[in-house]
């Protein structure tokens, strides 16, 4: 088990951006047969936001109350 929050949050980001994008090239690719195209605003920045939102609110915020 990962002893540090923030290693722990910077590892989920990583991991959920990855994962996202990869599902994304599964469901082009297989599924509705199109063409993947990367883009950095829906293949980047929507994922980032998601990621950082909920892993914040897994792993940083104090819920000590």
């Amino acid at each position: 088990m990962i002893k540090s929050r923030t290693v722990a949050f910077v590892i989920f980001v990583v991991l959920f951006m990855i994962f996202w994008n990869l599902l994304d090239f599964v469901w082009v690719t297989l599924i509705s047969k199109n063409p993947y195209h990367f883009s950095a605003g829906t293949d980047l920045g929507t994922p980032l936001v998601i990621a950082l939102v909920s892993g914040y609110l897994l792993f940083l915020r104090d819920n000590s109350k």
